[in-house]
């Protein structure tokens, strides 16, 4: 079975570098941070685990290594990101309405952050 071609995102550290070597070295994934607008920090950050990577599965590896921050596996043939977010339109956080790929991502969002939904006063 060959292996697919990977584009991995980081929403928390969108300029993360992972692995033992330096930034540059081929031993590290380098996530790029992505362009959200002038004036706007970027939201996440891509990376791209090629198929033919002599460390493919060792890079793989090190994306659930303890201390590393969530990182969610896109698939290629998915819509690419047109809009800067690749979410479903059910994985919204309730407090902030940022969007996330899956309810999953949303409740570690809501835990890490301690964002809750705003409590509504009704006249």
């Amino acid at each position: 079975m060959s292996r697919p071609r990977i584009t991995l995102l980081c929403r928390e550290t969108p300029g993360l570098h992972l692995g033992p070597g330096l930034p540059g070295d081929p031993d590290v994934i380098e996530f790029i941070p992505q362009y959200a607008g002038p004036g706007i920090a970027p939201r996440f950050g891509l990376a791209v685990i090629e198929a033919a990577d002599p460390l493919y599965d060792q890079k793989l590896a090190w994306t659930h290594t303890f201390g590393c921050p969530p990182i969610e596996i896109v698939d290629d043939e998915a819509d690419e990101l047109p809009d800067g977010s690749i979410a479903d339109p059910d994985a919204t956080c309730p407090g902030c309405g940022s969007a996330f790929a899956d309810r999953r991502a949303v409740d570690h969002h809501m835990i890490a952050t301690r964002c809750h939904p705003k409590h509504e006063v009704i006249d």
